[in-house]
């Protein structure tokens, strides 16, 4: 059912801002599969607005799930877990319906607004 261009996606994830976080130094991490990439961490502020953009590319984002963290960063750059706020996974199945999902993800009582948007395979639109 599925044409070989639809297997392979390109997912762009737009991290915007940080409502009411409350981690000293928030940062954003995601997670799709072994793939982590994160946001810069705002030290010393618990709305942060970040507007930055992270690729990944998926070889079946039907199937694909996007981990989404919030924590917090230590100044010597190790993730403190015990600050952690949680975890919010979300599936690309539902981007890959709508093309393109504003999110508001609430962790504890902060949110944290992102965009995701997919973009199926064609011919140059992998290239980062």
């Amino acid at each position: 059912m599925n044409s070989k261009s639809e297997d392979v996606g390109l997912l762009v994830v737009k991290i915007h801002q940080g409502v009411n976080l409350k981690v000293k130094h928030p940062l954003v991490v995601l997670q799709v599969g072994p793939e982590l990439k994160h946001t810069t961490p705002k030290f010393n502020d618990q709305n942060p607005i970040w507007e930055e953009t992270f690729r990944f590319t998926l070889e079946k984002p039907a199937e694909a799930m996007l981990h989404v963290i919030v924590c917090s960063m230590s100044r010597m750059d190790k993730f403190l877990h015990k600050n952690m706020l949680g975890v919010v996974d979300l599936r690309i199945a539902d981007v890959v319906k709508e093309k393109n999902i504003y999110s508001i993800s609430n962790f504890g009582n902060g949110q944290v607004h992102m965009e995701l948007q997919l973009q199926h395979a064609t011919s140059g639109a992998l290239i980062s």
